[in-house]
């Protein structure tokens, strides 16, 4: 709320906001619009992830390519390793701000070696409600992730997904038929579109990444 009030009041801004995210950053798009912040006047989540048990534990099965896959990205983003993800990549991403000096950008980075292991806490995973501990210390299971259900503090214990439609915000929804949240695309749509929804979904994995 504190960001969205932010940017709609800078000088360059007219005070209406879209949101927009791919993937993960769909997740904290679509859950900023469900607070219905004034300015927000439109939402386009890409390759949003609502009902994470279903789409990277389909039958109680890990799927473990894909979330090792994504791990395996954030290690590249947080040790600075741009071209480790595609040789291209360092022409899209400019990375981490340089520190002022080689020392400090080795010690930042150091700092990342911490980090949460998702893969060693996505093993333990068994079932919907199991509980796995965060960097944070606290826990998190699959169900508190799944946006069309459960209630969040937040929203006065709603869910996210219906706090979405109950906006009337004009909303596209973006997937492919190779990615592994196309079903979510399809059954938020079905369930919850309201007049100035739109459903777009290709023959793409997740982010686009691929054309099929």
């Amino acid at each position: 709320h504190a960001v969205t009030t932010q940017r709609a009041r800078q000088p360059w801004s007219d005070g209406q906001v879209a949101l927009f995210g791919v993937s993960y950053d769909a997740g904290a798009a679509v859950r900023a619009a469900a607070h219905q912040h004034p300015a927000v006047k439109a939402l386009v989540a890409s390759f949003l992830f609502g009902d994470i048990w279903r789409e990277l534990f389909p039958g109680g099965i890990m799927n473990r390519w894909f979330l090792q896959s994504w791990c395996d990205v954030n290690s590249r983003l947080d040790n600075c390793r741009l071209s480790a993800i595609h040789p291209f990549a360092p022409l899209a991403m400019k990375g981490a701000a340089p520190a002022s000096s080689k020392q400090q950008l080795a010690r930042h980075v150091a700092e990342h070696s911490a980090n949460w292991d998702l893969m060693s806490a996505a093993g333990s995973v068994a079932a919907i409600d199991d509980p796995v501990s965060i960097s944070s210390g606290e826990t998190m299971t699959c169900q508190n992730l799944e946006l069309f259900s459960d209630p969040l503090p937040s929203l006065e214990g709603k869910a996210v997904l219906p706090s979405v439609a109950a906006s009337q915000l004009p909303v596209l929804i973006i997937s492919g038929w190779s990615c592994v949240t196309s079903g979510t695309a399809c059954a938020t749509f079905s369930a919850l579109a309201g007049k100035h929804w739109r459903l777009l979904v290709g023959p793409w994995n997740h982010g686009g990444v691929q054309h099929v």
